[in-house]
């Protein structure tokens, strides 16, 4: 099983883009997504087509569990 931790933001143009964080820790707190997601916010650490992060819209975390079939 993995997971991902994934950040939808807003940009300066009001596209709506997200920054994802394979493997977070487990325990991994709403208080330490909020102040990365709040550092993200204030110097600008990643830029996309749309320009700048003007504001963060959410967090959330993604897990996946994959099953291999054997067919062959």
């Amino acid at each position: 099983m993995s997971s991902s931790l994934v950040i939808s933001v807003i940009t300066e143009t009001g596209v709506i883009n997200s920054v994802t964080i394979a493997n977070p820790k487990d325990d991994i707190t709403s208080d330490e997504v909020k102040a990365f997601a709040a550092v993200m916010e204030r110097e600008k650490l990643h830029t996309f087509k749309g320009g700048d992060i003007a504001k963060v819209k959410g967090a959330k975390i993604v897990t996946k569990n994959k099953k291999k079939f054997s067919i062959y």
